[in-house]
């Protein structure tokens, strides 16, 4: 059971790496989410949660994996963070369970620890 994170930010994805270690959650990290979808699509039944960042430098971004991977499996959790909180309705409208404005990625990550299945 892995947490899947997502952000194309490399200094952001390596203390959200951290993080997570901090709070023993077992994670696969990538910096698109186009190669995340595809892990996920083989190895769905090893990913329990969902971090996505939204912007991407190419490919599809945070938002449109979200919809793509509840589309997949509408139960999987899936938190979204961006840096720009125009992003929130919209994630939100298409399946993510939580947005966070990446201001504390500890703050973040917290969250996600506080709910992640052990």
């Amino acid at each position: 059971m892995s947490l899947l994170l997502v952000d194309d930010t490399v200094c952001i994805l390596n203390v959200c790496k951290r993080f997570l270690n901090h709070f023993n959650i077992p994670y696969v990290a990538f910096d698109s989410c186009d190669k995340a979808l595809e892990y996920y699509v083989k190895n769905s039944s090893g990913i329990v949660f969902v971090l996505t960042d939204v912007e991407m430098i190419s490919g599809i971004n945070g938002v449109e994996l979200t919809s793509q991977l509840k589309t997949i499996n509408d139960k999987l959790p899936v938190y979204v963070m961006s840096g720009r909180a125009d992003f929130a309705s919209e994630a939100i409208k298409l399946g993510a369970d939580k947005f966070f404005y990446k201001d504390n990625l500890m703050k973040i990550i917290q969250s996600v620890a506080s709910v992640f299945p052990r």
